[in-house]
């Protein structure tokens, strides 16, 4: 199963934040971060292979996102964060 590990609260305090992730069974992955206020989504590409990644998130106002795992073209897992 796919999912974002994020334990609560889900604070992004940092200009680069590690988030881990459960990608293995899908061929294409990507994370999509939306603002709750505007609506922007900003999309990352991720490693299914892989269980961890970086995201630079400097270029973000403080507030609430969605953060949406996607892979293979369909939404598996998302969490609320804040970035502080």
């Amino acid at each position: 199963m796919n999912h974002i590990y994020a334990p609560p609260p889900h604070f992004f305090e940092e200009v680069s934040s590690y988030l881990n992730y459960d990608a293995y069974s899908a061929t294409n992955a990507h994370l999509m971060l939306v603002n709750t206020v505007t609506g922007q989504v900003s999309n990352f590409q991720i490693d299914p292979s892989q269980e961890n990644t970086s995201l630079n998130l400097s270029n973000f106002p403080v507030g609430y996102y969605v953060l949406v795992l996607v892979c293979d073209g369909e939404q598996v897992d998302n969490k609320i964060i804040q970035k502080l």
